[in-house]
């Protein structure tokens, strides 16, 4: 099996909030007119036996290749780090909301600004925080549990 299609702070977020990854069955065509590859279908980790034995017959009656593919969401993809930022956590405080609160207490000689430059420092930043134990841990927990409960684009 390999890994695609995400990068390492996606992959972490995705492993501290609990979130599973998807697999896909994944092929490339080498011959005719080029390379193509194309995600076939998303199923659960059950029917894993069932994707490779899928592989095993078709492999031979094709000119493709065939392969089992774990995605993360990926959350610099545009529309999932918007959904991000702005998921609601505790009553009407924003994931932004309580981030930035835990930069600008943690922060004494940096500014604001340099921690929210990019997607990927933001990200880091929310790794921090939900690794930290500046706040209780049943409220990290229901962060943890309300970025885990959304529909991730993958």
């Amino acid at each position: 099996m390999t890994k695609a299609g995400v990068n390492n702070l996606s992959q972490q977020l995705c492993e501290l909030c609990g979130i599973k990854p998807r697999y896909f069955i994944e092929f490339t065509r080498t011959s005719g007119c080029g390379a193509i590859a194309k995600s076939l279908s998303a199923f659960s980790y059950r029917t894993i036996r069932s994707a490779k034995n899928y592989i095993i017959e078709h492999k031979n009656e094709t000119e493709s290749e065939l392969r089992i593919v774990q995605r993360y969401p990926d959350f610099e993809n545009p529309e999932n780090f918007v959904k991000l930022f702005e998921l609601k956590t505790l009553g009407d405080a924003t994931l932004f909301s309580n981030v930035i609160t835990y930069a600008v207490d943690r922060v004494v000689d940096k500014h604001v600004y340099y921690i929210f430059r990019d997607r990927q420092s933001f990200l880091k930043l929310l790794i921090e925080y939900l690794e930290s134990d500046v706040y209780q841990e049943r409220f990290i927990k229901s962060v943890k549990q309300a970025i885990a409960s959304e529909e991730w684009g993958y």
